[in-house]
């Protein structure tokens, strides 16, 4: 009982951290650089995940789940608000390739929990829609 406390623990602060960094990001996506976004995401992913935006944009996109989920300890409750932070990197991204990159990745583990998750979002099926289309103006 005191392991599965713990761990639920665990989970809440990471969505906690997430959610702080999504906003903080959100507040730097109107006024902030492409390289204050890099910045303050990859000091966020270093601390927490062990990862930097580079090694995500470099790992195969068939391998994304595994490395972030299995690997990086990502829980899958949290995969929308991570998704939601490679999103606003890639809006903010000057270059199509890795603003591409950063889309697939985001869609990819929004379909994988979409398909595993036990529970329906609108919110993320929504974010699905939007990503695709993204994906196909790029």
């Amino acid at each position: 009982m005191e392991q599965r406390d713990y761990l639920l623990r665990q989970i809440q602060m990471m969505a906690q951290v997430i959610a702080a960094l999504v906003r903080k990001l959100m507040g730097l996506k109107e006024q902030g650089t492409e390289e204050e976004i890099v910045q303050v995401t990859d000091e966020m992913l270093t601390e927490y995940f062990d990862t930097s935006l580079v090694e995500i944009v470099q790992t195969p996109l068939e391998k994304t789940v595994e490395q972030m989920i299995q690997n990086k300890k990502l829980h899958p409750s949290n995969v929308d608000l991570f998704a939601e932070v490679l999103m606003i990197n890639a809006d903010k991204s000057e270059y199509a390739a890795n603003r591409k990159k950063l889309l697939e990745r985001a869609l990819i583990l929004l379909e994988w929990v979409d398909k595993t998750g036990g529970v329906f979002s609108a919110e993320r099926r929504q974010k699905i829609v939007d990503i695709r289309q993204k994906l196909e103006e790029l």
